[in-house]
């Protein structure tokens, strides 16, 4: 992101020397391919090595912009330790999902007129479990949202899960643009990018040309944006509080809403799912296709007690290899002990790692994106030492 950064200013006529830039990774091999791509591209970067929550190398730090890509839906991120930190202005995140303490601590971070640009899963823009949904309500009461942008699936080689992306503001009426204050807009992106191989999706210029531009003049001049049905609009906090403060695009553009990162069906692949209803109640099911099912329980043709209890959305789904284990899994969490189970991990913010996916499908994907790396690595490497060859050092 930082070298994109780059050639935006070069793009723009900047200066890279104008800005100064700031970073904290936890990954060691990640912190070590950072530092050598922006050496090579002449980037005088501060990059420090540690875990940002319990370890921030830039405490006082206060950006101008911040561009991050935090991981998805982590739970051991040690949120225990950090139930009484100043970081929680809009409410004390989940022990069992960091989601909601990225989004703090990156507002945190921001000067009085900074904003940032963050990658977060879908889930974070309907979530109401373990207090993210009232920390949803008060960051978009207190008017720090600016702009949510649905993402196609398959954009990253390291997950399936679809993204989502944040624009805060920390002031939306500083004179710098028009003044936005009672204002958010939603752009879904959904379909836009090209399938480059069976797994992958890229957005090309145009499409972010499309997006980019969008946000700019809505948020620059409003005479020349105009809402465009399926793919933008531009909704007041009045319209947002009467959609119980989901931020999900859909629900606003008028195109069908994102799942809540419903896995898409695969053979072989039993889940078991519960639904959160209206009046406190859940459903426990089992289905070998669940976004199917879930379009079942929302139109009335689900189980009978989704016909009488309004069904909200899923809170937790599992995966199993066989349907006999769901069936037994289902049975388990309709037991006194599950329901007590369930209740306490929904607390606790855990319920959507609960289950996972296969193994085999995670080490795929852990080959695939450590293959990645060591290529980098290996190419930066090599354009390291011509640099310093070129200058009388060989190594």
């Amino acid at each position: 992101m930082f070298v994109q950064s780059e050639k935006f200013l070069d793009a723009h006529g900047g200066i890279i020397g104008d800005i100064a830039v700031y970073g904290q990774e936890s990954n060691p091999t990640t912190h070590r391919l950072c530092k050598m791509n922006l050496a090579i591209r002449g980037i005088d970067a501060k990059i420090e090595l540690g875990d940002t929550f319990h370890s921030d190398k830039h405490k006082d730090l206060k950006a101008d912009y911040i561009l991050v890509n935090p991981p998805f839906n982590i739970s051991d991120w040690g949120g225990d330790q950090l139930k009484d930190s100043p970081l929680w202005r809009y409410g004390i995140p989940p022990t069992g999902n960091a989601n909601y303490a990225w989004l703090q601590l990156f507002i945190n971070k921001l000067s009085p007129n900074g904003t940032a640009g963050i990658v977060l899963a879908n889930g974070s823009m309907t979530t109401n479990s373990g207090n993210e949904g009232e920390i949803r309500k008060n960051m978009i009461q207190a008017g720090l949202v600016d702009c949510m942008v649905a993402l196609p699936s398959q954009l990253f080689f390291n997950t399936q899960i679809p993204a989502c992306l944040w624009f805060l503001a920390r002031n939306k009426s500083n004179g710098k643009y028009r003044d936005r204050s009672n204002e958010i807009l939603f752009i879904d992106a959904r379909m836009h990018g090209q399938m480059v191989d069976r797994k992958h999706k890229v957005l090309n210029d145009d499409d972010i040309l499309n997006i980019s531009d969008t946000y700019h003049k809505w948020r620059m001049d409003k005479t020349k944006y105009e809402d465009i049905a399926g793919f933008c609009k531009s909704a007041t906090i009045t319209e947002v509080e009467a959609n119980n403060f989901v931020l999900t695009p859909g629900r606003y553009v008028g195109t069908e809403e994102i799942e809540d990162d419903l896995p898409a069906p695969r053979p072989r692949v039993f889940y078991v799912y519960v639904i959160a209803c209206e009046g406190g109640s859940n459903y426990i099911g089992h289905t070998d296709d669940l976004r199917r099912r879930w379009q079942e329980h929302k139109s009335g043709k689900g189980a009978d007690w989704t016909k009488t209890h309004k069904p909200r959305y899923i809170i937790h789904h599992e995966i199993f290899n066989s349907r006999e284990e769901a069936v037994k899994r289902e049975k388990e969490l309709k037991t006194g002990f599950g329901r007590e189970w369930l209740k306490r991990e929904i607390e606790a913010g855990r319920t959507r790692q609960a289950g996972g996916i296969p193994f085999d499908d995670k080490m795929t994907e852990l080959t695939e994106k450590l293959a990645i790396q060591f290529k980098q690595s290996s190419e930066l490497e090599d354009r390291i030492k011509k640099n310093l060859e070129s200058i009388g050092y060989k190594i």
